[in-house]
C-alpha cells in the first residue's frame, strides 16, 4: 500500500513537471515584433537587436518594466517614445516606438532647452544653432522659473500649470512654421500674457491666458488666417481678451 502510494505520488511529480516544462516552451518567446514611427535616419536596427535579447524568455513572466529598461539603456532614448508593450500570447512580444519630436527652444539664462510639443526635454544647448529650422519655436518665458530641466524627462516650472495651458493653446492651432516665438509674460499679481510673434511681423497677444485661454487662442489665429490681404499680416498686432465676459478680437497698432 506505501510503495503504491509512492508510485502516486512520483508520478504525479512526473505529470507537473511535464506540464511546467511544456508551458516553459510553450510560452518562450519566439518573436520580438516592433512597430516603429521614427524618422528614417533613427537606426531601427540597434533598436530590434536589442530588443530580440528577449527571444527565449519565458512570455508569462516577462516584465514590461525589463523592456522599458531595455529601451531606456539605448543612445539617445529620450527621443523614442513607447506607445505599446504587449504580450501576445502564446509567443510574441508586440511593442511600438514613437519618435519624440523637437518643437520648443525654451530659453533659460543663458541656456536652452530642446522639447516637446508638451515640455518633455530632449536636449540641452548652451547656444542656438546658427541654421535654426522653422519648424521650431523660441519658447522665452517672463516671470516663470524653470525648476528643473533634466534631459529625458518633463519641464518643471515655477508655474506648471500655466505652462501646460501655454502648450495646450499652441497645439490647438497646430502651429506650424508660420510662429517664430512665443513669449510668456507672468506678473506677480496678475494673470499671464502670451504673445505669439508670427515670421510675417504680426504679434498675436492673449491677455490673461489663465481665463479661456485656449478659446482665445483659437479666435486670434482664425483672425489672422482670415486677414484680407497678406499686406495686413505684415505689421500690428492681434489682441484677444475678454469684454463683458465674451472674446473680443482685436487688430492694434501697439
Amino acid at each position: 500500500m506505501k510503495n503504491k502510494r509512492i508510485s502516486i505520488i512520483l508520478i504525479a511529480i512526473a505529470f507537473a513537471l511535464i506540464v511546467v516544462f511544456s508551458c516553459i516552451g510553450l510560452f518562450s518567446v519566439k518573436k520580438v515584433q516592433v512597430l516603429f514611427a521614427v524618422s528614417e535616419d533613427r537606426n531601427v536596427e540597434q533598436i530590434q537587436s536589442s530588443l530580440d535579447s528577449f527571444l527565449g524568455d519565458n512570455l508569462l513572466f516577462l516584465k514590461t518594466e525589463d523592456v522599458e529598461s531595455v529601451i531606456k539603456s539605448i543612445p539617445n532614448s529620450q527621443y523614442l517614445e513607447i506607445a505599446k508593450i504587449e504580450k501576445s500570447y502564446p509567443n510574441v512580444l508586440k511593442i511600438e516606438i514613437n519618435e519624440r519630436r523637437e518643437v520648443y527652444y525654451v530659453k533659460s539664462g543663458q541656456n536652452y532647452y530642446v522639447t516637446t510639443a508638451d515640455g518633455f526635454v530632449l536636449n540641452e544647448m548652451s547656444k542656438l544653432p546658427v541654421d535654426t529650422s522653422r519648424d521650431k519655436i523660441l519658447l522665452e518665458l517672463d516671470g516663470v522659473n524653470i525648476d528643473s530641466a533634466t534631459v529625458g524627462d518633463y519641464l518643471q516650472t515655477s508655474d506648471n500649470s500655466l505652462m501646460q495651458t501655454v502648450f495646450l493653446m499652441a497645439k490647438s492651432v497646430k502651429l506650424t512654421d508660420c510662429i517664430k516665438k512665443i513669449h510668456v509674460f507672468k506678473p506677480q499679481f496678475s494673470e499671464s500674457n502670451v504673445t505669439f510673434e508670427t515670421y510675417t511681423g504680426v504679434n498675436i497677444i492673449i491677455e490673461k491666458v489663465e481665463v479661456l485661454g485656449i478659446d482665445k487662442v483659437v479666435e486670434g489665429f482664425n483672425a489672422y488666417d482670415n486677414a484680407l490681404s497678406d499686406y495686413i499680416k505684415t505689421f500690428d498686432s492681434i489682441i484677444v481678451n475678454l469684454v463683458d465676459g465674451k472674446i473680443n478680437v482685436d487688430w492694434s497698432n501697439r
